[in-house]
C-alpha cells in the first residue's frame, strides 16, 4: 500500500478510507493512545483526523480479533 492512496482516499473522501488507512499502517499504530495516532497521521500524512475516528477504528479492530480468535476456539475444538 502506498501513501498517495490513502491520502486520496481521504480527499475524496472514500468510505473504505479508514480500512485504507488501517492497511498502510497495519494494527501496531492503533495500539497507541489515540491522540499520539492522530499526531502521527497528521505530521506523516497531512491528513486531520478526530480521536473518535480513531477510537471507532480500534473498536473495529478489536472486534475483528474477537471474531478470529473465536473461530480459531472453534476449529480447536
Amino acid at each position: 500500500m502506498e501513501k498517495k492512496y490513502v491520502t486520496q482516499a481521504f480527499e475524496l473522501g472514500l468510505k473504505g478510507r479508514y480500512d485504507v488507512l488501517l492497511a498502510y499502517y497495519g494494527d501496531k499504530l492503533f495500539q497507541l493512545p489515540a491522540t499520539i495516532v492522530v499526531a502521527q497521521i497528521k505530521d506523516e500524512m497531512g491528513i486531520s483526523i478526530t480521536e473518535h475516528s480513531i477510537y471507532t477504528l480500534k473498536k473495529r479492530i478489536k472486534k475483528k480479533q474477537r471474531k478470529s480468535a473465536h473461530a480459531a476456539d472453534l476449529v480447536a475444538a
